[in-house]
């Protein structure tokens, strides 16, 4: 019975481990995603055509890209749809 116990406790320790390696080298593709809706979006003039959405977007990546580096994917996976979200205003303003 005691080898039972031995045996669960060292099968949860190990799970855990592994799952906080794969969560350590989790990606975050909106941000990919964030980087060419807003390069887009000035090659269309929007740094000047539409100026607030434009930076706005530039300031959510940044955070987003905080985040990540803080290892926190969830909080970086949502400035990331932000910045998404706000470079798509942006592009569309600018056309």
């Amino acid at each position: 019975m005691r080898k039972f116990f031995v045996l669960m406790l060292v099968l949860s320790v190990t799970v855990v481990f592994f799952s906080a390696c794969v969560q350590l080298n989790a990606d975050v593709p909106e941000i990919k995603t964030a980087e060419d809706v807003l390069s887009k979006a000035w090659e269309a003039g929007a740094d000047v055509k539409a100026a607030y959405e434009y930076n706005s977007a530039k300031a959510y990546l940044e955070a987003a890209k905080h985040e990540k580096e803080e290892n926190d994917y969830d909080a970086a996976r949502k400035f990331a749809a932000k910045a998404v979200e706000q470079a798509n205003k942006a592009l569309e303003k600018s056309k």
